[in-house]
């Protein structure tokens, strides 16, 4: 699991709405035990979000997520093998990216 092995892990990919623990949530607990790891969410509710990621997700995509979107935003967070730590930083898909379905 991400609580005992958190260095295992390359990039989280989560859901927004879940029973017991809100993807909210779970991006900061992720962020407090690995502070450099990518988290993706993917979210019905990504028209009411405006494009605006929760603080600890490094990119938003808006359900049903085509896989060329979540290529893009895995190629966005995740640094090529030997890069830095903790991908590119925190930054968001535009508004476009995010109700890509193609």
């Amino acid at each position: 699991t991400f609580a005992d092995r958190p260095d295992d892990f390359d990039v989280v990919v989560t859901d927004r709405a879940m029973p017991g623990l809100s993807g909210d949530q779970l991006a900061l607990e992720l962020k407090r035990r690995r502070p450099g790891v990518p988290v993706v969410m993917l979210t019905g509710f990504g028209a009411l979000m405006n494009g605006k990621a929760p603080e600890g997700v490094d990119a938003l995509l808006a359900k049903p997520v085509s896989l060329a979107a979540l290529r893009r935003a895995l190629a966005d967070v995740v640094p090529p093998s030997g890069g830095p730590p903790g991908g590119t930083g925190h930054s968001q898909l535009g508004q476009t990216e995010i109700g890509d379905h193609a």
